[in-house]
């Protein structure tokens, strides 16, 4: 038998006893360190205490006299310890998990002993719930906020529990703005080692603002098209490393999508009036993603759309000159959007269709906001003249 396991037999119908009723049982061990006897009645129960050999003798006895015998009793093994319930291990951490994301934490590091089960609750389900499998809890942001964490470790013999902080914070988010227009012409042809670039092409800052999610940030910020951000003007889009939630500046060329200012031909259109969409997409430590475009209203230098036919496009924004050079030529134009561009604000009236990028051929009736007849009144000489065709 093994240490603490024990054997009982019956001493009953005792052969070779003398004649008459048997009226007594004894039995003893010759190692009480490696085996016990008791006895009941008639029943023996041999209990093993410790590894080793014994031998175990019973007797019986009546009025007419007494008869015995022995056995021999082997122990194997250390006697089993009884059961212990869980007890407390390694603290577990406090954890922060975006809304609308998971974590995980792995119990077991926080319990020693034999551990049958692990349960786990949340102090607000509103803000974080809960579920185990194994000894792997995964925690589930729902809102912002702050909660407790409880895990309960059992097993047939008891329980512990363990508790720690899990603190919500926002969904990761970005909210971006531009100035409502983007002043550039084609820029000067310039040698770029074996290519020819472009220089001299403007660029817009875009203001950023990052909340929630869990930094670091990964910021891309470039021109978006069909849904997607694809090129911030050179080959590839400018990626960002951004440490903590906070509000930046990215500069974006006004250039058309997917051009190289580094390596573009002489002649080639690389600027286009109208609507220029920059996209950002901000990506944060835990994987989380937000997006945001900002639109701009590309104005092309009168003077440079012989780039691309020298045709102005209706429905788009070009820059005339300084407000001096409009009084000179008979240039009136307008300015739609009033505090862009400090005092000289305008208002279209008609325009001519199609108006070619020349001085003598442009002729565009406009008038000051709030005034009755045509002209530059009231725009200094440094101002930027912008002309929309109608």
């Amino acid at each position: 038998m093994r240490a603490g396991g024990r054997g009982v037999a019956g001493l009953g119908g005792w052969a070779g006893l003398a004649a008459g009723r048997v009226v007594a049982y004894s039995a003893a061990s010759s190692d009480e360190g490696v085996a016990s006897v008791s006895v009941s009645g008639s029943v023996m129960a041999v209990t093993g205490v410790g590894a080793g050999s014994a031998t175990v003798t019973y007797t019986a006895k009546n009025a007419g006299g007494g008869a015995g015998s022995s056995l021999a009793v082997t122990v194997s093994g250390a006697a089993a310890e009884p059961p212990k319930a869980p007890t407390l291990a390694e603290v577990l951490a406090a954890r922060t998990v975006v809304a609308g994301s998971t974590a995980t934490v792995d119990a077991a590091a926080g319990f020693a002993g034999v551990v049958e089960s692990f349960a786990a609750t949340s102090s607000d389900q509103e803000v974080l719930t809960v579920s185990v499998a194994g000894s792997v809890v995964t925690l589930a942001g729902v809102s912002p906020g702050a909660v407790t964490v409880t895990v309960v470790a059992a097993n047939a013999a008891g329980s512990a529990s363990r508790t720690f902080d899990v603190s919500v914070t926002p969904r990761l988010a970005v909210a971006a703005t531009a100035p409502a227009y983007c002043l550039t012409g084609e820029g000067r042809p310039v040698a770029v080692a074996a290519t020819v670039g472009r220089e001299g092409v403007a660029s817009v800052p875009v203001t950023y603002t990052i909340s929630g999610g869990r930094g670091p940030y990964t910021v891309i910020v470039g021109d978006a098209g069909a849904g997607t951000l694809a090129t911030a003007g050179p080959a590839a889009a400018d990626r960002l490393s951004v440490p903590t939630a906070s509000s930046r500046v990215a500069e974006v060329s006004c250039a058309r999508p997917g051009v190289n200012l580094k390596d573009v031909g002489a002649r080639v259109n690389v600027v286009e009036a109208g609507a220029k969409t920059i996209g950002l997409l901000v990506t944060d430590a835990a994987g989380a993603s937000a997006a945001a475009t900002v639109t701009v209203q590309v104005a092309e230098d009168v003077y440079t759309t012989a780039y691309n036919g020298g045709t102005m496009r209706a429905g788009r924004t070009y820059v005339l000159g300084d407000a001096d050079v409009g009084r000179r030529g008979g240039l009136l134009a307008f300015f739609g959007a009033a505090g862009q561009l400090g005092s000289c604000v305008w208002a279209v009236v008609a325009a001519a269709g199609a108006v070619r990028g020349r001085r003598s051929a442009c002729v565009v009736l406009v008038r000051p906001a709030g005034r009755r007849r045509g002209g530059l009144l009231g725009c200094p000489p440094a101002e930027r003249v912008l002309l929309r065709v109608g």
